[in-house]
């Protein structure tokens, strides 16, 4: 059974100083501009590990899609990596058990720069007019859920 001890034990072992919160969250500061913490977390039998950049909520569609866009493009990019594109957007590692200590420091790696890939421009979405442009730039429809054929091969 992992523990709250033994992850953190994991963490401090991969190379990356962690922060155990008064919260009870385990948090590690990664490489990435603006500044961005990644909260190392159980989840059910394994291990969960998010660096959230941004909560929204559900008035600004065309901008939440845009920055869908940009972090699953960006996730694709980089190992390990999965977009989270609901409320609390950011990116995740998941583990189904406790991950080793390399493990964990090739996962600060890879979040530290699949947040640094998007630090640029996730502000710049956050404009309806700008994040409608960056939809169309890309060759996606007004409708958002609905691709043109430019996107073919996206």
């Amino acid at each position: 059974m992992i523990t709250d001890d033994i992850l953190k034990r994991q963490c401090e072992e991969s190379g990356w100083p962690c922060v155990a919160r008064t919260s009870g969250r385990l948090t590690v500061a990664l490489e990435a501009t603006p500044a961005v913490q990644a909260v190392v977390a159980l989840s059910g039998s394994g291990v969960r590990v998010f660096a959230s950049l941004l909560e929204l909520d559900a008035g600004a569609a065309v901008c939440c899609e845009a920055i869908s866009m940009l972090l699953r493009k960006a996730g694709a990019l980089v190992h390990r990596v999965r977009a989270v594109t609901e409320e609390n957007f950011g990116f995740e590692v998941n583990f189904p058990t406790l991950p080793s200590p390399e493990e964990l420091h090739d996962t600060f790696c890879c979040l530290s720069v699949a947040c640094g890939l998007v630090g640029a421009e996730l502000p710049a979405l956050l404009d309806d007019r700008a994040a409608q442009d960056f939809i169309l730039v890309r060759g996606w429809a007004a409708d958002v859920s609905t691709p043109t054929l430019n996107q073919q091969g996206d």
